[in-house]
């Protein structure tokens, strides 16, 4: 059925007025950008960041349009927008106000921010130094560095260590912070003076940030504070198994304090009354277990154990 504006008859399609008529009228401020390829946005004199280009087009509209508009089409419908270095030309958003679409132009340029164009050059602001790694740590770091686009100029690996080289140094910490929640670990940073802004008046400073790792991983057997615990979980806290107790035990791990890793010997059972009882594997002995850990045992049966300096316990 179709509508018609009420001042001069005309048929519209939306709102209550044709585009002519309508009493009040969209209202914004010139829009003018740069971006660059990092996901960082140059508006009014200073560089940030943006998630998406969906999200960015929210954000000019919130800061440059007067009244309450709805989001129909941003910025993120111009394909591969990022990746055209040198680009200046006006774009557009589209939008919705009291039914009526409206066209909002965006002046944009393609360029590199400051840290980025420091990308392939000897510049650093903080090394992000690993110990204890794994190959499933570093992997981890890599897709957490290509999700939220960060920025190195050299990374270092041997086969327990790994430094990383930020161009930011204030994408380390939260960095940091996700492996130590995943993994567990320690950190320890310090601070190195590095040059002196003149126009601020202010020392600037390099970073390093040691990150520790545990020694250890899921289902290792460790002596911590006189408790033989397994380990059944990472993160800040590690959550491990007392195989003297049969329940759970739980530590954030510390640098300064002693674990030591038992190492698993495949053995036989010999004994399962009164007592369960496995063949040493160094002695050739038949050795009393200090737990069952609750599962289905028999007379030759192959099973894992470790031995601390009293007990011999079954693992697996």
């Amino acid at each position: 059925m179709n509508k018609f504006c009420p001042k001069c008859g005309k048929t519209i399609e939306k709102g209550r007025f044709c585009l002519e008529c309508n009493p009040e009228t969209l209202e914004h401020k010139q829009i003018k950008i740069k971006l660059c390829p990092s996901k960082r946005v140059f508006i009014q004199g200073k560089w940030s960041e943006f998630e998406d280009l969906r999200q960015l087009s929210e954000r000019l509209l919130a800061k440059f349009v007067k009244q309450d508009v709805t989001l129909i089409k941003g910025l993120e419908i111009y394909e591969n927008l990022l990746e055209k270095s040198g680009l200046k030309k006006k774009l557009e958003m589209i939008v919705e106000f009291q039914d009526q679409e409206y066209m909002i132009p965006v002046e944009v340029e393609i360029t590199y921010s400051p840290k980025y164009a420091k990308l392939g050059s000897t510049y650093f602001e903080g090394i992000l130094q690993l110990r204890n790694t794994r190959p499933d740590v570093r992997d981890y770091i890599q897709k957490y560095m290509l999700k939220n686009n960060i920025l190195l100029n050299r990374e270092i690996h041997k086969p327990k260590e790994s430094d990383y080289y930020f161009i930011d140094k204030r994408k380390m910490h939260p960095l940091a912070q996700k492996i130590i929640r995943n993994f567990g670990g320690e950190i320890d940073a310090n601070a190195q003076l590095f040059s002196y802004n003149n126009q601020t008046s202010k020392d600037i400073f390099r970073v390093n940030l040691l990150v520790v790792l545990p020694d250890f991983q899921e289902k290792n057997v460790i002596d911590y504070q006189d408790k033989t615990l397994m380990i059944t979980g990472f993160g800040k806290i590690i959550t491990t198994l007392n195989l003297e107790t049969n329940k759970k035990f739980t530590f954030q791990f510390k640098l300064k304090e002693k674990y030591v890793l038992l190492k698993k010997m495949k053995t036989t059972i010999t004994k399962v009354r009164p007592e369960l009882e496995v063949l040493h594997p160094k002695t050739y002995q038949s050795v009393p277990c200090k737990n069952t850990l609750n599962i289905d045992v028999s007379v030759g049966k192959n099973v894992v154990i470790v031995e601390n300096k009293k007990h011999v316990f079954l693992i697996k």
